[in-house]
Formats: structure tokens, sequence, C-alpha cells
């Protein structure tokens, strides 16, 4: 069965938009064979009665699985609220964030200039909430982040400037 539906708007029920992309495929379903079932109830009533339960559980089929989808930035501070950024000021608080749909566990590698290479592995990210992950550096030059999760690689760059 589809996870649990949260809603991204936090004590709202209008227009609340779900944070799994799963629960629209779901109501879509439920509600294209409500439909389907309600035109035969419309036409034959005695036809939908006849129909019953088991007819609600062929129409409505399991929802294709729906691969989690990752933002990925880097910023000039660690704050949730920073901005995305490409250079930072030498000085910066540089900070690598990674945001995923679904419970994943990552790995994150930063590549500073000169080729020097320094990753953390095993990091865990918790659906729908940023992950901050400081970048401690004085190099001045392009750095790489990369992020690999679900056999995808991330990469993303910014450049430290005096």
């Amino acid at each position: 069965m589809a996870p649990a539906c949260r809603s991204r708007a936090q004590g709202r029920s209008e227009n609340a938009q779900y944070s799994y992309p799963i629960c629209r495929s779901l109501v879509l379903t439920l509600v294209a064979a409500l439909v389907v079932l309600g035109g035969l109830a419309a036409q034959s009533p005695a036809a939908a009665r006849a129909l019953g339960p088991e007819a609600i559980e062929l129409a409505i089929e399991e929802p294709e699985p729906v691969e989690p989808t990752y933002r990925a930035y880097i910023a000039c501070s660690r704050s949730r609220s920073a901005a995305p950024a490409h250079r930072c000021p030498r000085g910066s608080k540089v900070a690598a964030f990674f945001e995923s749909s679904a419970q994943v566990t990552y790995k994150i590698c930063v590549v500073f200039p000169g080729s020097r290479r320094l990753c953390a592995g095993g990091q865990q990210a918790e659906p729908e909430v940023s992950q901050v992950n400081a970048i401690t550096t004085q190099t001045l030059g392009r750095h790489e982040v990369i992020w690999e999760v679900g056999g995808r690689r991330i990469v993303r760059h910014f450049v430290l400037t005096a």
C-alpha cells in the first residue's frame, strides 16, 4: 500500500499540496475508478449492485513506484534559508544542502582545488527535510561537491574567492 500522504501545508486542509507524488497518483486512480463505477450505476443500478466490492478492487490498481526527487545546492551560509550560490567570499560558512522526497542514505564528497578529496558516507536524509553539510575550506578556487544517492551522481561547483 502507498505510504501515508503528508501535507506540506501544516495545519491547512484547503488546497494542501501533498509531499508524496504517489498520493496524487492514488487519488487520481480512485477518482477514475469512482467515475467508471458511477457511470455503470447510472446506466443500470442493478448491474452496479451485482458488481459489488470486487469491481472496486479490480478497478483500483496499485500505482507504479515513483522515483524519489532530489534537490542539491551550495550556499555561502549554513542557514536553512540560505540562497544557492556558485561563488562565496573567503570567510563564508559554506555548506552543501541536500533534500529528498523520500528517506534515503547518501554519500557526499568535496573535491578541493589541487584534487584533494574528502568524503562522508552513510548520511541519512529524511523526506522533505534539508540536510546541511558544512564545508570547511579557506582554499581559494573551484571546489566540486558530489552527492551519490540511489544510483545517481549529483555534481555542483562553487568558487571560493578572495
